[in-house]
């Protein structure tokens, strides 16, 4: 299933009241200071994703923009001020992002978290961390291989988010069958340039 590229700079009007700004800006899943948007179309579930065309939107930062954390990213990149917020596990895999199925970007912030203030890891949450400090803790195991149960990836970050990858399938959080899907475990105080956006979740 392709996604479809919007070059944002060449849409937005550059007047600021003006009523098309407002109409384009509530369509849009991305922020002002996102560069582009890529749309991936799904079967709208309910009216209100319908309403928004149903989609998971990819927005990337501005070349002239640095990364952000994940804690950054929803107010930064996604049209966070219009209703859209990072996607929460939970649609990203309902979009087919498993194993075999739809292929998403690499490295996106999802709204989940695995592991905070230096807990034990859970499953993923349907939220972002609810801190993004740069500090470590103690190492844990937090992502393991598909199928397989094999250990992948252990970190020592205080705070772990999760990110997108266009062709690892991993389980994230604990070892079961019901946390895989093509993501990985990545520290929420990273800096990254890109986040998946959903309307109103």
């Amino acid at each position: 299933m392709p996604w479809h590229v919007i070059p944002l700079a060449s849409m937005r009007p550059r007047l600021a009241g003006n009523l098309v700004a407002t109409v384009l800006s509530g369509l849009l899943g991305c922020g002002a200071r996102s560069a582009l948007e890529q749309h991936v179309p799904c079967t709208p579930t309910t009216a209100q994703e319908a309403g928004k065309l149903g989609l998971m939107v990819l927005c990337e930062a501005d070349p002239d923009r640095p990364p952000v954390t994940q804690c950054e990213a929803e107010g930064s990149l996604c049209n966070e001020r219009v209703g859209w917020r990072l996607c929460p596990a939970r649609t990203y895999v309902a979009y087919g992002t498993q194993a075999g199925a739809l292929s998403p970007p690499q490295g996106a912030w999802i709204g989940a978290c695995v592991r905070w203030s230096g807990g034990a890891p859970q499953a993923p949450t349907e939220a972002r961390c609810p801190s993004c400090a740069p500090e470590q803790s103690t190492s844990t195991d937090v992502a393991w291989n598909c199928g397989t149960g094999g250990l992948a990836h252990t970190s020592v970050w205080r705070d772990i988010g999760i990110v997108s990858h266009d062709t690892q399938c991993r389980r994230v959080g604990v070892d079961h069958v019901s946390t895989e899907g093509l993501w990985m475990a990545a520290g929420a105080s990273k800096k990254r340039r890109r986040a998946l956006c959903c309307w109103n979740q």
